[in-house]
């Protein structure tokens, strides 16, 4: 295994598990918002490309799992943008996108 498929792992998972409790937690609310389809498209793509890697050895990595990457990005600076500790690192943001 490589560094990159470790860490990869380690998000998915990580990230599978934060929107599994999020649903637990909200039940109906959590359907509510539209960036949380989102979050559980991503998640399960994740899942999905962190099975592949480990059970079939495809010759080239499919285009869509790497299109979903961006797909965890948004994730990471809409998180970054909803926290109003980091004001200045949201400033950040809001300037690059």
């Amino acid at each position: 295994k490589t560094l990159t498929q470790v860490v990869d792992t380690f998000f998915a998972v990580f990230f599978a598990s934060e929107v599994t409790l999020r649903v637990t937690i909200l039940r109906c609310k959590f359907w509510r918002v539209w960036m949380n389809f989102i979050d559980v498209l991503v998640s399960l793509a994740a899942i999905i490309e962190v099975a592949f890697v480990y059970t079939v050895k495809l010759p080239v990595e499919p285009m869509l799992f790497r299109l979903l990457r961006v797909g965890k990005l948004i994730r990471a600076i809409r998180m970054v943008a909803m926290t109003s500790v980091l004001a200045s690192l949201q400033l950040l943001v809001k300037c690059l996108v």
